[in-house]
């Protein structure tokens, strides 16, 4: 048996977001779990956030979203 844990820390702050731990078998023809995207946010290429250090960043990417789709339904 293997214990796999995955620490997420947030890129910005360093806070821990969380903790994910898996009990696995070492089988060979079986993949590990992968870590949740929870925590992942693509601002230009992938990063881990927590909710706090995200929320502003992901309100400015929605309202250039909403700007440029306002802008294709007027044109």
């Amino acid at each position: 048996m293997i214990k796999l844990t995955y620490q997420i820390i947030c890129d910005i702050c360093k806070k821990e977001c969380t903790t994910e731990t898996y009990d696995c078998t070492n089988y060979p023809m079986l993949e590990f779990p992968r870590p949740t995207m929870q925590y992942t946010f693509s601002f230009g290429y992938p990063t881990e956030m927590c909710y706090d250090c995200a929320a502003p960043l992901q309100a400015a990417k929605n309202k250039v979203i909403d700007e440029l789709r306002a802008r294709r339904n007027d044109g």
